[in-house]
C-alpha cells in the first residue's frame, strides 16, 4: 500500500510537472504566461483593459494562421532577458502565423529580448507580417523579426497613429508583396534607434524603412543590403518633419530610384553624419534622391561609392530647395550625368563639401558636380579627382550660377572644360582657385575652364597649371557680354593653341 501511494504522488507531479512546461491556448486569454510552450490553436484576444503578460524563456508556437491581439486598452508586456528570450514562430514548418496585433492597446505594452519570426499578413488583414500597430505606442526593444512577410505593407513592422520607439532590434529577411519589406510607419512621429535593418525587400517600393506624413526620429541605425523593385532600396521618406542621423546606409539597391534613401517630399527634413556607401539605383540617385518640391538640409554626411544607371550617383535633387553642406562626397558614379550630384531642382546651395573621384561614362557630363536648372550656389567646395566627357569637375547649363571661393583642381575632362564648364547664361564666376585639370582629347578646349553663353562674370579666380589643346587656361566661346577682370592666369599649357586664353568671340 506504501509502495502504491508513492507511485500515486510520483505520477500526480510527473502530471502537474508536464502541465506546467506546456499549455494550449485559444480565445479570450490574460494572467501569466509561464510555461514552457504555449501551443496557439486559435486566435487569442486579450480582452478589453486586461493583461496578458509573457515570462522569459516561453515559446508561444502558433499551430496556424492565427494572430495574437491586444486591443482597447489591452496591456501586451512579453518581457525576455539577453540570456532568456520570449520566442513567437509557427508551430508546424511552412505553416505561417498571423503576427502580432497592437490595435489602440495600452501604450505601456512592451516586447523587449522577444524573437518573431514567420508571421505572414494575409487574407483580409494583409499589413504587417510581424507585428502591427495601430493607433497606439508600444515599445520594442532588442528583438529580433526575422523571415516575416506581408501581403501588402510591412513585412516586420506595420504602424500607422504611433508613437512608437523601436530600439536596438534586428530586423532581417522580411518581405512586402507589394511595398515595405521590412517597416511602414504611416501617419506617426516614431523614434528608431540602434536597429540593424537588412536583407529585406519588397516587389514594388522600399527595401527596408518607410515613413510617411509624420516626424521620425532615425539615429544611429544601420540599413543595409534590402532592396525594392521600384522606388527607395533602403528609406523612402514622405514626412513632414524629422531627423536621420548617424546612420550607416550601405549596400542597399532599388530597381529605379534613389538606392540608399528615396526622399518625397519632407518640408523640414534635416540628414546629418550618416554614412551612405555602395548604394544601388537603376534609375537615379545611386545615394540619394529627392523627388519634390519640399526644402531639406543634408550636411556632415559622408556619401561615397554609390551607383547609378542614370543621373545623381551620390545625391540626385529633381526638384524643391536644398542645402548640401559640409559633406564628403566621394567615389560616386552615374551611367549619365552627374556622377557626384545631379541638380534639376529650383534652388540649391552646395557649400563647403568635398567632391572627389566621382565619375560619369564615357559620354556624360559633370563628374563632380552637373548643374541642370534652378538657381545654383556653389560655394567654398574642394572638388577634385573627378571626370566626364564635359566638365569634369563641374557642368553648368542652369540660368544662374554663382561659383564662389571654390578650390577646383586634378579634375579632367574629355572634351571641354577639365575643371569647369558653363553654358547658358548669368553665371557668376569668382574667387576660385582652378588648377591642374585637363582635357584628354586631340581638340580638347578649355583645360580650366570652358565657357559659353552671355552675361558671365569671370572676377578674382587663380588659374594655373591646367592643360589642353585649345585654352590652356579657359577657352571663351561665342560670350556675349563678359565680365572679365583680376584673375590670374599662369602656367597653363595649350598644345595647339591659347596657353593662358582661347576667345573664339565674345
Amino acid at each position: 500500500m506504501k509502495t502504491l501511494h508513492s507511485l500515486c504522488m510520483f505520477m500526480l507531479a510527473l502530471a502537474s510537472i508536464s502541465y506546467a512546461d506546456f499549455i494550449e491556448v485559444s480565445g479570450d486569454v490574460s494572467g501569466i504566461w509561464d510555461a514552457d510552450t504555449v501551443l496557439v490553436t486559435g486566435e487569442v484576444q486579450i480582452p478589453a483593459g486586461d493583461s496578458l503578460t509573457i515570462a522569459p524563456g516561453v515559446e508561444v508556437l502558433f499551430m496556424g494562421n492565427y494572430k495574437l491581439i491586444a486591443n482597447d486598452a489591452a496591456l501586451l508586456q512579453a518581457i525576455g532577458t539577453e540570456t532568456d528570450s520570449i520566442r513567437f514562430d509557427w508551430y508546424y514548418e511552412g505553416m505561417y502565423w498571423h503576427g502580432i496585433r497592437f490595435i489602440v492597446s495600452a501604450d505601456s505594452s512592451r516586447l523587449e529580448y522577444c524573437i518573431i519570426k514567420h508571421g505572414f499578413a494575409s487574407g483580409a488583414d494583409v499589413n504587417g507580417g510581424g507585428i502591427q500597430i495601430n493607433t497606439c505606442s508600444p515599445t520594442i526593444t532588442h528583438c529580433t523579426i526575422d523571415s516575416c512577410k506581408a501581403a501588402y505593407d510591412g513585412g516586420a513592422i506595420w504602424a500607422e497613429y504611433s508613437a512608437s520607439e523601436i530600439s536596438f532590434c534586428t530586423i532581417t529577411n522580411n518581405f512586402g508583396d507589394d511595398d515595405c519589406g521590412a517597416i511602414s510607419f504611416s501617419n506617426s512621429n516614431p523614434v528608431f534607434n540602434g536597429n540593424y535593418i537588412a536583407a529585406n525587400w519588397a516587389d514594388d517600393s522600399v527595401g527596408g524603412a518607410f515613413f510617411n506624413s509624420g516626424t521620425v526620429t532615425f539615429t544611429d541605425n544601420t540599413v543595409t543590403g534590402n532592396w525594392a523593385g521600384n522606388d527607395g532600396g533602403g528609406l523612402f521618406l514622405e514626412i513632414t518633419d524629422g531627423l536621420i542621423a548617424n546612420n550607416t546606409i550601405s549596400n542597399n539597391s532599388a530597381n529605379e530610384e534613389g538606392g540608399g534613401v528615396f526622399v518625397n517630399g519632407p518640408s523640414n527634413l534635416m540628414i546629418e553624419y550618416n554614412l551612405i556607401n555602395d548604394n544601388f539605383a537603376a534609375d537615379d540617385g545611386g545615394g540619394i534622391l529627392f523627388s519634390d518640391d519640399w526644402s531639406c538640409t543634408i550636411r556632415r554626411n559622408i556619401i561615397a561609392d554609390n551607383t547609378t544607371n542614370q543621373v545623381g550617383g551620390g545625391i540626385c535633387v529633381q526638384s524643391g530647395s536644398h542645402t548640401i553642406i559640409d559633406n564628403e562626397i566621394y567615389g560616386n558614379q552615374a551611367g549619365q550625368h552627374g556622377g557626384g550630384i545631379y541638380n534639376a531642382a529650383q534652388y540649391i546651395i552646395i557649400q563647403g563639401n568635398l567632391i572627389a573621384s566621382n565619375s560619369c561614362e564615357s559620354s556624360y557630363n559633370g563628374g563632380g558636380i552637373y548643374l541642370n536648372d534652378g538657381d545654383n550656389q556653389v560655394i567654398n567646395n574642394v572638388v577634385c579627382n573627378n571626370s566626364a566627357y564635359k566638365g569634369g569637375g563641374i557642368y553648368c547649363e542652369s540660368p544662374i550660377n554663382a561659383i564662389t571661393g571654390n578650390q577646383i583642381y586634378l579634375n579632367e575632362a574629355y572634351l571641354q572644360g577639365g575643371g569647369l564648364y558653363c553654358e547658358n547664361n548669368s553665371n557668376d564666376i569668382t574667387y576660385n582657385y582652378i588648377t591642374n585639370n585637363q582635357t584628354t582629347a586631340t581638340n580638347g578646349q578649355g583645360g580650366g575652364v570652358f565657357l559659353i553663353g552671355s552675361n558671365h562674370r569671370v572676377a578674382s579666380n587663380v588659374v594655373n597649371e591646367n592643360f589642353t589643346n585649345y585654352g590652356g587656361g579657359i577657352y571663351i566661346s561665342a560670350c556675349n557680354g563678359l565680365d572679365f577682370y583680376n584673375n590670374d592666369l599662369a602656367h597653363n599649357i595649350a598644345v595647339a593653341n591659347g596657353g593662358g586664353m582661347y576667345l573664339m568671340s565674345i
